[in-house]
């Protein structure tokens, strides 16, 4: 064979004489005609032939290699991570909050199943929570919409985000999106109305969070690239408009965490040097494109249509509920409840009925209980249940 499998040719032995030699033919053809075999199995640079066996590459790269186009042609690693971008952005488009032009569940702080506040630490409002810096005092608490002719819309309620001590470090005030895929690779804007009682300058962000279990990537922080970059107030009570845009970079070979609890987390930063005070926002949206023209980007949706999106991540169902026995001797007795919707995730349940009840078995849509099979009572009383699946 003109080469061996490693791809190296050899000439015949035949093919060697020294000076005076007379060459015969048994010497002189063979090299010829094995040259000739081992160039006919050569690829040749112009394209002319095509391969008669499959190309080993031997963990080598191909280099400039031209975009494929028709169905049987190869593909480059450009073409590659086009379609990866697109599988991402229609990613960003499904899920909870598909169809929803504003990402914010909860914009204008209807809701809050967990009580009317103060909450020191943790979520407030639903889908909402506050995080504070080291030796810092901040609360976050339930206050109604004052309507004035300021601002063009009429809500009910608005957060008041208020520090008393500033701490070492920046508190922040926040939202957890679901799914980090969310806006990636798009201009995003995010708009608020919101006045302070003091002249204080806090911050926004958007934080691609990549979840934990497993090695995510690290974590990446968006600032805004519009101008002002800050919200400024000026203390005078007055609530203002303010409207920023972000470009959001593609999250293209970024690893996600096994957890399922990748988010992109819009958060309000407060410098530990900036003065303590109260901040009350209200009408929080964040929509894909540049809408800093718009009046108001919200895209109201219903109060039902915002206690369904709510439900996914947290429940909480008030009242007495009953686990009722026919004879009133000792036995098992099982109370079901059905959920309002289906949760994100398995959720943590807690409940109010002594030592009565224990939990037998829970889903991302109901839970179940049973009473202890030697308590005779004819009647045993389950209280409030709290769900959660938050992330």
């Amino acid at each position: 064979m003109p080469f061996d499998s490693n791809g190296n040719y050899t000439l015949p032995t035949s093919y060697f004489v020294e000076n005076g030699d007379t060459v015969l033919p048994i010497q002189h053809n063979p090299p010829f005609e094995d040259v000739a075999q081992a160039l006919s199995a050569t690829l040749l640079r112009d394209g002319r032939s095509p391969m008669a066996g499959d190309l080993k590459m031997g963990a080598k790269k191909i280099i400039n290699l031209a975009a494929g186009v028709a169905t049987s042609d190869a593909v480059n690693k450009g073409q590659l991570d086009s379609v990866s971008d697109a599988v991402t952005s229609l990613s960003s488009t499904v899920g909870i909050i598909s169809g929803l032009r504003n990402k914010v569940i909860n914009p204008s702080f209807d809701i809050w199943q967990r009580g009317n506040g103060p909450f020191t630490s943790g979520y407030c409002a639903d889908r909402w929570s506050v995080v504070f810096g080291t030796g810092a005092s901040v609360s976050a608490s339930r206050t109604n919409f004052v309507p004035t002719d300021s601002v063009p819309f009429v809500d009910k309620y608005c957060l008041n985000w208020t520090r008393t001590v500033a701490g070492s470090a920046s508190s922040f005030l926040g939202q957890k999106i679901e799914g980090v895929r969310t806006f990636a690779g798009k201009k995003v804007t995010l708009t608020l109305w919101a006045y302070a009682n003091a002249a204080i300058t806090i911050r926004p962000y958007l934080q691609q969070n990549f979840g934990t279990g497993g090695s995510p990537s690290a974590i990446v922080w968006n600032g805004p690239t519009s101008d002002p970059q800050a919200l400024g107030f000026v203390g005078d009570g007055v609530m203002r408009k303010f409207s920023f845009t972000f470009d959001l970079p593609k999250i293209t070979g970024k690893i996600l965490g096994t957890n399922n609890d990748d988010v992109l987390w819009l958060l309000f930063e407060w410098q530990s040097s900036e003065p303590n005070g109260t901040i009350t926002p209200t009408r929080v949206s964040l929509v894909e494109g540049d809408a800093r023209a718009e009046a108001d980007p919200i895209a109201a949706r219903s109060l039902a249509e915002e206690n369904t999106l709510c439900d996914r991540y947290y429940q909480l169902h008030e009242g007495t509920f009953f686990a009722f026995s026919g004879s009133g001797t000792a036995s098992v007795r099982r109370y079901q409840l059905s959920f309002r919707s289906t949760m994100r995730s398995l959720p943590n349940v807690t409940w109010n009925s002594g030592a009565s009840f224990t939990l037998d078995e829970r889903t991302a849509q109901m839970a179940r209980w049973f009473t202890d099979p030697g308590n005779s009572s004819s009647e045993l009383a389950l209280g409030t249940m709290r769900l959660d699946a938050e992330l």
